[in-house]
């Protein structure tokens, strides 16, 4: 069991502990306090809401920033070696990819913001494409 505050929350987050199986995390054992954006969904629903459903925001911020990263390499990111030698990915200097949040409860949508480059439509229509297959219509927006 753990504490956990999600990042897709307005300050101060909804505030509660998680249940895991092993290193998984698989439910919430109980909701401490709700969020303006979240007040209204049912305790049961919020941990699907915010991570264990297909659509969850923290599925969709991550799913998105790992399109943006892996499809578009040498676009908008670049490799770079770590410390410790491994290979990673990172945004290109100059360009700036921002997540933020809209609506309430069951409809809020993530609007992706990239600034410093401007998109060919091939590439936001793949973006686009991707969003709408992984997450559902309108679940996401892309600002570019």
């Amino acid at each position: 069991m753990r504490t956990w505050i999600p990042g897709t929350c307005p300050p101060p987050g909804c505030y509660m502990e998680e249940r895991y199986v092993g290193d998984t995390p698989v439910g919430i054992i109980q909701v401490f306090s709700k969020c303006a954006a979240h007040s209204g969904v049912a305790d049961i629903l919020l941990w699907g809401i915010l991570a264990g459903n297909p659509d969850s925001e923290s599925r969709r911020n991550g799913g998105v920033l790992h399109k943006l990263l892996t499809d578009f390499v040498g676009i908008l990111s670049e490799s770079f070696v770590q410390e410790d030698g491994s290979t990673s990915l990172r945004f290109k200097q100059g360009i700036t990819v921002s997540f933020t949040w809209s609506g309430a409860d069951l409809t809020r949508v993530l609007t992706v913001t990239i600034t410093g480059i401007s998109l060919t439509n091939p590439q936001k229509n793949s973006i686009n494409n991707y969003c709408t297959t992984a997450f559902g219509a309108g679940r996401v927006v892309l600002v570019n």
